[in-house]
C-alpha cells in the first residue's frame, strides 16, 4: 500500500510539472505573438496609411509630376504625399517606442508578483494553483527540496532561495536591454513564462524592429534625396534634398524645411545632362523607378514586412501546440487528481466497513455473555467481566 501512494504522488508530481512545462511554454509564445501582431497589422501593406501605401503613393505622385513637370498643383500633392510618408515613419516609431515602454512596465509588474508568488510558494502549505501561476511568469520544474520547494529555471537551476528578484537597464542606446538579478546582483535568465517572453520581445524582437525601420528610412531618404539634389526646381533652386538630412531616423524623419510651402522649389527635371530644364521630367521619373528597383528601399520594406509576418505565423503556431498541449496536461492531471480522490474515498470506506464489522462483532459477542450470565448466575458473571478484562 506505501508503495502505491509512493507511486501515486511521483505521478502526481510528474504530470504537475508537464502541464507548469507547457504553461510556461505558452504564457512566453502568447504574449510574443499577441504583441508582434498587433506590430504587423501596423505595419500592414495593403493597410491604408502604412508606410507601404503612403511609399506607394509617392511614387505614383512623382509619376504624375513627370507628366505635369509645371503644374504647382500636382507639385502641393507631391509634397504632400512626402509628408504623409513621414509622418507614418514616426508613426511606426512612436508605436515601437510605445510597446517596448509598455512591455517594460508589464514585466516589472510580473516580477513583482514573482516575488510574492515566492514568498506564498516557499511556506509550508504546498499549492498546485500557486504553482501553476508562478509557471506562467517562470518556468518552472518538480524538484526534491526541504519542504518540498520547486525550482525556477533560469538559464542554471536556480531556488528560488535566489530571490527577491529585480528588473534593471543594462544599455540605452539603440534600446535598453533588460535582465533579471537576484539579491546577490547575479544575472538570471528566464527560460519560459510571461517574464521570458517579455525579455525576448524587449531584448530582441522590438529593437530588432526599431533596427529595421532605422534602416528603412534611411533607405527611403538617402535613394530619393540623391536623385532630387541632381534637379532643379521651376525658381532656380538645385542642390536640395527631398527629405531633411539632419534628420534620417524614424522619430525624426520629415520632408526637407525649405521645400515646405515652396512647391516651386521641387525637382521634377534639371541638369541631369547639359541639354536639361527645369520643365524636364527626368528627376520626376527616376525618383518613380525606384518603386521598382529590386535594390531600393522597397527591398528592406518587403522583407522586414515578410520576416515579422513569418514570425508571428511561427509563434501562433508554437503557441497553439503549447495551448494544445498544456490542456491535456491539464486534463491528465486533474483527472488523476480524482482518481486520487476516489481511492482514499474507498479507503475511508473500507475502514469504515471494517469498524462497522468490528462493532458488530462485539455487539454480538456482548449479548452471548448476558445470556450467559442471565442462566449461570454470579460465577458467569465473573467470568465475563475476567473476560472483558483481558480483551
Amino acid at each position: 500500500m506505501t508503495h502505491d501512494v509512493e507511486l501515486s504522488s511521483l505521478w502526481d508530481r510528474l504530470l504537475l510539472a508537464t502541464a507548469s512545462h507547457e504553461r510556461s511554454r505558452l504564457a512566453s509564445l502568447e504574449l510574443q505573438a499577441s504583441v508582434l501582431s498587433a506590430v504587423e497589422m501596423t505595419l500592414d501593406p495593403l493597410g491604408h496609411n502604412s508606410v507601404a501605401d503612403r511609399l506607394t503613393r509617392l511614387w505614383n505622385r512623382f509619376d504624375e509630376l513627370s507628366t505635369h513637370p509645371n503644374n504647382r498643383a500636382v507639385r502641393e500633392l507631391v509634397l504632400g504625399d512626402a509628408e504623409a510618408l513621414a509622418a507614418a515613419v514616426r508613426r511606426d516609431a512612436t508605436m515601437i517606442d510605445a510597446a517596448r515602454t509598455r512591455e517594460l512596465d508589464h514585466l516589472r509588474r510580473r516580477v513583482s508578483r514573482l516575488n510574492e508568488l515566492l514568498i506564498e510558494w516557499s511556506g509550508e502549505t504546498e499549492s498546485p494553483d500557486v504553482g501553476l501561476e508562478l509557471s506562467s511568469l517562470v518556468s518552472v520544474e518538480a524538484s526534491e527540496r526541504p519542504r518540498r520547494r520547486e525550482q525556477l529555471c533560469f538559464d542554471h537551476p536556480s531556488v528560488i532561495d535566489r530571490g527577491p528578484f529585480e528588473l534593471i537597464d543594462l544599455q540605452t542606446k539603440p534600446f535598453r536591454q533588460v535582465a533579471i538579478i537576484d539579491h546577490a546582483g547575479g544575472r538570471l535568465h528566464p527560460t519560459g513564462g510571461s517574464i521570458h517572453g517579455s525579455i525576448v520581445l524587449l531584448s530582441r524582437f522590438l529593437p530588432a524592429l526599431a533596427t529595421w525601420l532605422q534602416r528603412l528610412t534611411s533607405s527611403m531618404a538617402v535613394s530619393m534625396n540623391r536623385l532630387h539634389q541632381l534637379g532643379t526646381g521651376l525658381d532656380g533652386t538645385t542642390d536640395l534634398s527631398l527629405f531633411d538630412p539632419a534628420g534620417l531616423t524614424p522619430n525624426t524623419f520629415a520632408v526637407n524645411p525649405p521645400l515646405v510651402g515652396h512647391p516651386e522649389r521641387l525637382a521634377a527635371g534639371g541638369p541631369v545632362d547639359t541639354t536639361a530644364s527645369p520643365l524636364d521630367n527626368g528627376i520626376a521619373m527616376a525618383i518613380a523607378r525606384l518603386g521598382t528597383d529590386p535594390a531600393g528601399p522597397w527591398a528592406p520594406l518587403r522583407q522586414g514586412i515578410h520576416e515579422l509576418g513569418v514570425m508571428v505565423a511561427d509563434l501562433n503556431a508554437q503557441a497553439n501546440a503549447a495551448r494544445h498541449a498544456f490542456h491535456r496536461a491539464e486534463r491528465s492531471r486533474q483527472e488523476s487528481s480524482v482518481s486520487s480522490l476516489n481511492r482514499k474515498l474507498a479507503g475511508l470506506l473500507s475502514a469504515q466497513e471494517a469498524l462497522e464489522a468490528a462493532a458488530r462483532v462485539d455487539a454480538t459477542i456482548s449479548g452471548v455473555l448476558d445470556t450467559v450470565e442471565s442462566s449461570t448466575g454470579l460465577e458467569a458473571r465473573a467470568n465475563n467481566l475476567s473476560f472483558r478484562e483481558d480483551r
